[in-house]
């Protein structure tokens, strides 16, 4: 069945998808996971991840589905490709010291933190990465002491905010949404 997405993306997601359910099957045979671990697969999703953040212009806006669930349905393809790679990492993270250590040491925090976002190119993303958060984080004190120290650097607006007049200030190291007409109100709402 035709999916609409380019070939390489279809395929690309579809072997992501695969290595995700197969890392989802490690409390049963854990040594899958270890094989895994061994190709270097979270090294090369999360620069996967580190492209797509790169650059986040997707070329084919259409709808796809590429997923016999459903889950995918509404997808872009560089949605797609996010969503298996996020799954993949939360997957293999899963009581996984190892795994857990190894997200840090490449810097992958702060990628699958920055897909904690609603996305309408990647339905479920948010949840992917909140679970991949939560997997990361799980018995690994040197990974919570990371997000606990990160600090915002910039915020970006949802184009909707933005095109009613909102911007985002950094006051104090907390975000505040003011309305470009309330700007000298001191009632602005903190996020």
């Amino acid at each position: 069945k035709g999916t609409g997405a380019p070939p390489t993306y279809a395929a690309l997601c579809a072997a992501i998808d695969v290595l995700a359910l197969a890392a989802l099957a490690q409390h049963r045979a854990p040594t899958v996971r270890d094989a895994l671990a061994r190709t270097r697969i979270v090294e090369t999703v999360l620069a996967l991840l580190r492209l797509l953040h790169m650059y986040p212009a997707d070329t084919d806006r259409a709808p796809m589905q590429l997923s016999t669930s459903g889950e995918h349905d509404t997808a872009s393809a560089s949605g797609l490709l996010r969503i298996a790679a996020v799954q993949l990492v939360a997957n293999m993270a899963y009581r996984s010291r190892a795994v857990q250590d190894e997200v840090r040491k490449l810097e992958g925090i702060p990628f699958i933190l920055e897909c904690c976002a609603i996305d309408d190119r990647a339905p479920h993303l948010r949840e992917w990465a909140l679970l991949a958060i939560r997997n990361l984080c799980e018995g690994n004190e040197a990974n919570q002491a990371e997000i606990r120290d990160m600090e915002i650097k910039s915020v970006t607006l949802p184009p909707d905010l933005a095109s009613a007049g909102y911007r985002a200030e950094l006051r104090d190291g907390k975000v505040a949404l003011v309305h470009d007409d309330a700007a000298r109100d001191p009632t602005t709402l903190h996020m």
